[in-house]
């Protein structure tokens, strides 16, 4: 079906086809939430690494409305740390919720971004410091302030 040309067409109908399109490609509203620190072991702790044996890692875990971030770091560098993340849902089965985007800011002006897969987020060569990280999900965002990356 041929679509008349757009100068023929009423006033009602281009009104209702903009009303669609909007409607149809509207970004949703997203939930900022601010995470709180419920879990640091400070030093480093031995876990399980795949491919690598056992890795000595500290784990920072934040909680922020029905949403969980564990983050560990470890150092792959003199000074230099790869931060790796996973956000797991709370309110159902604890599953992970993959991350579209994930930054690490400090002081405002250096922005860290990550690699985001369907498991996890990491950010490699990061300095030790403290940071804001913020993980935005399909529909919510985890604001999280003074991360401290290294020991």
């Amino acid at each position: 079906m041929a679509l008349p040309p757009l100068e023929h067409a009423s006033r009602k109908s281009v009104a209702k086809v903009k009303l669609a399109f909007t409607v149809q490609y509207a970004r949703k509203a997203v939930a900022r939430l601010a995470g709180k620190l419920v879990l640091d072991t400070n030093d480093p702790v031995l876990f399980p690494v795949r491919d690598r044996g056992i890795c000595p890692r500290r784990l920072q875990r934040f909680e922020a409305g029905s949403y969980m971030v564990d983050l560990f770091s470890e150092e792959d560098a003199p000074g230099m740390w790869a931060v790796i993340g996973a956000v797991f849902d709370t309110s159902g089965l604890g599953n992970v919720v993959p991350a579209v985007d994930a930054r690490l800011a400090h002081r405002g002006r250096l922005s860290l971004p990550a690699d985001c897969g369907h498991t996890g987020f990491t950010i490699q060569s990061v300095p030790a410091g403290t940071y804001d990280m913020r993980v935005r999900l399909p529909d919510a965002e985890v604001l999280v302030q003074s991360v401290q990356i290294g020991y």
